[in-house]
């Protein structure tokens, strides 16, 4: 309704409403005035200190910083990437905010179901006119092992290969399938 209303994309729509989530007065449940989620930031977008390029790297921080990391560390990062954005411009603050998120989480990514359940996704954008669609996404450990044994099984060299007269779709490929297979692993993922 917003992209309508606004003649803005639906990815625009999303974005401007995320932002307001995050930088919006809130209300408790019981009527009080809550101060936004990220307060520092919202304080210097107000006064246009920052742009929205930067709310964007602030954004993503945010999104990728793992759920180990405690309430007040993320408080203190905030007001960290409120004070820096002022000062640069988007590519300097980029670069600052990867070397804050690299300080906050040395290790790594610990392996953690609930990360992994935050940041899985799996896009599959509009047909074009060709009738092709592009897909995208990230995968957790379980989803990528079952694509693979699938991938394994159905898009061997040799199986399923429409281009053969006889396609092999059960059992083991001939020799001469498999080397008649021209398709590229990718090809042959989308043959089944």
């Amino acid at each position: 309704m917003l992209s309508e209303a606004l003649h803005i994309s639906k990815g625009e729509a999303k974005r401007r409403i995320k932002q307001a989530e995050l930088l919006g007065p809130r209300t408790a449940l019981t009527g009080e005035s809550l101060p936004p989620k990220l307060p520092n930031v919202a304080a210097a977008q107000a006064r246009g200190e920052i742009e929205a390029k930067h709310l964007t790297i602030i954004t993503g921080f945010f999104d990728d910083l793992p759920a180990h990391i405690d309430g007040q560390t993320r408080d203190d990062a905030e007001a960290d990437l409120a004070r820096i954005a002022t000062g640069l411009g988007p590519t300097q603050f980029r670069q600052a905010a990867d070397r804050l998120a690299l300080l906050l989480n040395q290790d790594g990514d610990l392996p953690d179901d609930a990360d992994r359940a935050r940041r899985r996704y799996l896009t599959i954008d509009k047909q074009g006119i060709d009738g092709m669609s592009r897909i995208h996404g990230l995968l957790d450990p379980e989803a990528r092992a079952t694509v693979d044994a699938v991938f394994a099984k159905l898009a061997a060299p040799g199986m399923g290969n429409p281009e053969d007269e006889k396609p092999c779709v059960d059992g083991e490929p001939s020799e001469d399938a498999v080397q008649g297979d021209a398709r590229s692993q990718g090809q042959a993922t989308m043959t089944r």
